[in-house]
Formats: C-alpha cells, structure tokens, sequence
C-alpha cells in the first residue's frame, strides 16, 4: 500500500513487507509512566534528546519503536520520518481497571469519535507502520472487550488510514488482520524452558507478534535482561514477525557495550548467523562462560542458520571461527550474492 508517496505497507500471508521486502519487526515499547518515572520519564522525549536515543536504538539493533499507550508526540514523528525508525502508534485505549464500572456502550462510542482525530493527525508520517487500535482490554488482561468490539476500533481507524494495518496489543486474535500476545512466559516471571517453545502460538495464516515479554525488573531483572537477547533467537526462527521485550531501558540508559548488552545487539542482529542447538542451552554459556564439553576426536554436528533481515538485497559473507584452546581455524562457510530470509 502507499502511504506519503515513501513507503509499502503490505501482508502476505503470515509475513509483513516493507517496500516489497518481507520484514521482521524488531524492537521496543517506550514507556512514559508507570514503573519507575521518577528517574526516566521524559528521558527518550524531549526534543534535545530523541536523535541521541534514536542513536542508540540504532546501535543496539531496535529498528521499531512502539509507544506504550499514548499516542507519538508530533517532533518524535517528524525526526523518525528522517531517521528510518519504524513507529507501532498506538491509542490512548488502555486496560485500567476503572473502565470496569464505565458504560462500554458509550465508552467504545467516544472512543471511536477520538480515534478520527488521532489518525489524521499522524496518518501522513511515512515512520508510522502500524496502528494499534488498544492495548490489553480484551484477554489480553482486563477481560472488558469481545473480539468484535475490540474489532470494531480497527474497523474505526481503517476509515481513516485503510493503507496501514491494525493491531491489538495483547489481545491475540481478534478476527483482524494481525494476531500479538503479551507475556506468554508469564509476567515479571523467571523465564525457563527452550527458546523455540511458542512455535504453536504462531498463527498459520496471520502475521503473529509478541507486543510485550520478559520484563527487565523485578526479582528475575537481571537475568531476564540476558534472556531478552537470547530468546529473540528462538521467536526468529519459529516465525514471529514482530518482536518487543517490553523495555530495554536497562540498555538504553547507558552508553557502553557490557557483553549482556552485546547478547541483546547480536540477537537482534538484521543479518545474523545462529547455531540453534548452542543458543537453545540458554543464558548459562554467556552468563557464565559455562560452555558445553566436546571431547577431542569427537565428531559434532551443528545447524547454523542465517537471517537476513535487511529491507533491500545483501551481499552476505560468512565467516565460521572454531577455537581449540589457543587454536584457531576459520572456515568460510557461505558467500553468495544474495542470503535467504
């Protein structure tokens, strides 16, 4: 679909494409409120600092930005608009227990009377990719919203921007065009089990994303903020197409390159090469430098596979580097004019 004479929008099937390439989004949400506001709020918004953040979203590998339950203020737009960053924009429609006791007849009503405003005020920003019509009203959380209520915010947005697709927060599928959980692993929880474990929750026919998983705080913080890296490993290759740990404040407020944080840029990583038995033992190689045992005369196999999400054609070299105590041996394993997706 054209959108501002600049960019495609489109879905095949359970892919989203970009300018007729296939595209994995993957990135971050941006929170202005809630946990910990006292020291951040304001920190990625304010017109002197959101090239710089943007500076780092780039080095860390976050090519998309989702803005938490606010609408983007328009100078965020305008410097993404240059920039190359991939906006998710969503609603103020936000899962709060006090719409409990509201009329939702008249609630969904209003609403829709705010929607019109919203999207033509931001509908002619080529940065914006998706629309995100709420967020968690419906199973995702607050258990307030049928799917075809929830659908029926998106039918609203669509009459003002039918180019973009539209997306429901947390709330899995709804009968739209998108499908996006929250959480699976369970919120704020320690994350356990194999990185390809979510392979059914991927939907057969519909571009399937996780808005929000493995929270950086809490009593797993730490060690979630390594698994944030390395559990993006998992959901690449089972065919997610949009992925967002919840936050990555944890990486964004600092300015050096700790190897948690190499962890989190390599699994994010557009062009990128994955051995997936190694990556599947988990955060305790790179957490603790605990590596698996080969013995020597042993034969051992491994499956690598290579990502290229890139938006245009690449030319892709790869190198393989096996170390033996103090020896090395580099094998040159691929080199084409144009990697797989």
């Amino acid at each position: 679909f054209l959108i501002n004479n600049l960019l495609f929008v489109g879905i095949a099937f359970t892919v989203l494409w970009v300018n007729g390439h296939p595209i994995t989004l993957m990135g971050t949400n941006i929170v202005q409120h809630s946990e910990f506001h006292e020291t951040q709020r304001y920190y990625y918004m304010t017109q002197e600092t959101w090239n710089s953040t943007i500076d780092r979203l780039f080095e860390l590998n976050l090519r998309t930005v989702r803005f938490h339950m606010q609408p983007v203020p328009q100078f965020v737009l305008d410097i993404a608009d240059e920039r190359g960053l991939l906006v998710i924009d969503e609603s103020t429609i936000y899962a709060r227990e006090y719409v409990l006791k509201s009329n939702k007849p008249l609630y969904l009503e209003n609403c829709k009377k705010w929607i019109g405003p919203w999207v033509t005020a931001q509908r002619n920003h080529p940065s914006v990719i998706i629309w995100n019509a709420e967020n968690e009203m419906g199973v995702g959380w607050l258990h307030w919203m049928t799917s075809p209520e929830l659908k029926s915010l998106g039918d609203a947005i669509r009459k003002y921007d039918p180019t973009r697709p539209v997306n429901y927060d947390g709330d899995a599928d709804v009968g739209d065009v998108m499908v996006d959980y929250h959480y699976p692993e369970k919120y704020s929880e320690e994350v356990k089990g194999s990185i390809y474990s979510w392979a059914d929750s991927v939907h057969p026919d519909k571009p399937t994303g996780v808005g929000e998983f493995i929270t950086h705080y809490g009593k797993y913080g730490n060690v979630n903020q390594w698994w944030q890296g390395t559990w993006v490993r998992g959901m690449r290759y089972v065919g997610f197409s949009d992925i967002r740990p919840y936050r990555h404040d944890w990486a964004l407020l600092r300015d050096d390159i700790t190897p948690k944080i190499r962890n989190l840029i390599n699994g994010f990583a557009p062009v990128a090469l994955f051995d997936t038995a190694y990556d599947n033992l988990g955060i305790d190689p790179l957490m603790n430098e605990n590596y698996p045992l080969l013995i020597a005369g042993d034969t051992a196999y491994r499956t690598l596979v290579l990502y290229n999400n890139e938006f245009a054609d690449t030319v892709i070299s790869v190198e393989v580097l096996i170390k033996s105590s103090d020896v090395y041996q580099a094998l040159y394993w691929y080199n084409g004019d144009r990697a797989p997706h």
